[in-house]
Order: C-alpha cells, then sequence, then structure tokens
C-alpha cells in the first residue's frame, strides 16, 4: 500500500444524513500505469437487544473499539465498470436537475398563489 496520499478523494452522506450511511470514492495512482478507484463504505452490524446493551455499557464505561470509527469495507472498479457507470451518473445528474427545476417552479408558484 502506498504511503503517498491518494490523487483523489470524495466523502459523501446518503441523501437521509444518517452518517452509517457513508460513502468514500478514492482514485489512486501508484505509478503511471496504475490508477485504480475505489469505493469504501461503512459496515452497520445489527446486533440483539442483550448485545447492544452490552455495547451500551462497555461505552458508558469508556471501552475503546479498535473500530473506533466504524467497520469499513472497499472494492476496486474496473475501467470497464467505470465506462458503464459514467452514463448512469450522467442520467442521474439530468433527472434530479429536472427534479430541482420542478420544485423550484413548485416553490415560485405557492409564492405567487400567496400573494408573496
Amino acid at each position: 500500500m502506498t504511503t503517498t496520499e491518494p490523487r483523489r478523494r470524495l466523502s459523501t452522506l446518503c441523501e437521509c444524513q444518517d452518517p452509517s450511511h457513508q460513502m468514500e470514492f478514492i482514485l489512486d495512482e501508484w505509478d503511471d500505469d496504475d490508477a485504480e478507484l475505489y469505493i469504501s463504505v461503512q459496515l452497520n452490524q445489527l446486533h440483539g437487544f442483550p448485545k447492544r446493551c452490552w455495547l451500551a455499557l462497555r461505552y458508558i464505561f469508556g471501552a475503546r473499539s479498535r473500530y473506533s470509527y466504524g467497520h469499513w469495507d472497499e472494492g476496486s472498479i474496473s475501467l470497464e465498470s467505470a465506462r458503464e457507470l459514467q452514463p448512469m451518473l450522467a442520467e442521474f445528474i439530468a433527472l434530479r436537475e429536472q427534479e430541482d427545476q420542478r420544485l423550484e417552479e413548485a416553490r415560485k408558484n405557492a409564492r405567487e398563489a400567496n400573494g408573496g
């Protein structure tokens, strides 16, 4: 693993803004011939009630986990998959921009209807 900083990094939260719904995209270039894009996701382990109580007690008394920032896993995306993903992202951006435009028009019409 390289000790240098990755070329580019993007961390993003889910639209619901729940910090446990976090993803990180990392573009790294090991050398001129080896660029890789990693996608890391935060993993949540849902436990039963007794296990959650035990974890809460440990937290209250200051126990620290070696995973103090949560559990993470990552995968690397191939060039072919990135090419397939690119038009999907472009379509997603276009759809969301249209949605935002419709919402803004609805807000404007509501303000006008209310005399504002």
